[in-house]
């Protein structure tokens, strides 16, 4: 299947979006990250669920719905996967490295990826859960940045 939107642009341009805004207010960047993300995993997993063909009420539909939304990167990985559950962790979160070097801090994100996560993956599957196993740390000792769990 072709890509649906720029993936990599949208990041890219989210990434500016959410800078600029963070240095005027972090906390009015936090608030309206947390607002908007959700909103947009809904509709990515429209438009995807509109285009992907497939049982969508299997993990492996949710997978591969997964895989195309602008959240899914080269440093997500699947680490297990079984018929109702899996588990993917993020390995040198690009957006965590960039954000640390800008900074010098951290950004807690699990709270709209979270929202980002049960939006896209309801829309996709009504029956799906979604657990973070693992947030961002500063200087993670295995290189994990988030892990999380999305069964059905």
């Amino acid at each position: 299947m072709t890509e649906l939107f720029d993936r990599n642009m949208f990041n890219r341009l989210y990434f500016e979006w959410f800078q600029a805004v963070y240095e005027k207010d972090p906390q009015l960047a936090i608030e309206l990250d947390i607002h908007v993300i959700p909103r947009l995993g809904k509709k990515m997993a429209q438009k995807i669920k509109d285009n992907l063909p497939g049982d969508k009420l299997t993990i492996d539909y949710l997978f591969e719905a997964l895989k195309l939304s602008h959240w899914f990167q080269e440093d997500v990985k699947l680490v297990q996967k079984k018929n109702d559950y899996m588990v993917l962790q993020t390995e040198g979160c690009g957006f965590q490295t960039n954000w640390i070097k800008k900074f010098n801090e951290v950004l807690y994100c699990p709270a709209s990826h979270e929202r980002f996560l049960e939006e896209f993956c309801k829309e996709i599957n009504p029956n799906s859960k979604i657990e973070n196993l693992v947030g961002p740390k500063e200087n993670p000792k295995d290189n994990i940045y988030c892990a999380w769990k999305i069964s059905i």
